[in-house]
């Protein structure tokens, strides 16, 4: 499991988009080489959780990370 850092647009977002994208990249790789084929990216520190609809900005960047992964 990639747990992604706090994305923009919510509460405990600090870091720019680089350096989550570095960070998930980062933890895939390491799966990776230790043998996992598969992985699931999962925004796990987007807390407090939103109870709404997720917006755009949170989309696009689950997307972004996805690809570079």
């Amino acid at each position: 499991m990639v747990h992604v850092a706090p994305l923009p647009g919510t509460p405990r977002a600090m870091d720019p988009m680089t350096d989550v994208i570095e960070r998930a990249v980062t933890d895939a790789r390491t799966l990776a080489d230790a043998g996992f084929d598969a992985l699931l990216i999962e925004n796990m520190h987007d807390v407090p959780y939103l109870r709404r609809t997720v917006g755009p900005e949170i989309v696009a960047a689950m997307t972004a990370v996805g690809v570079a992964i």
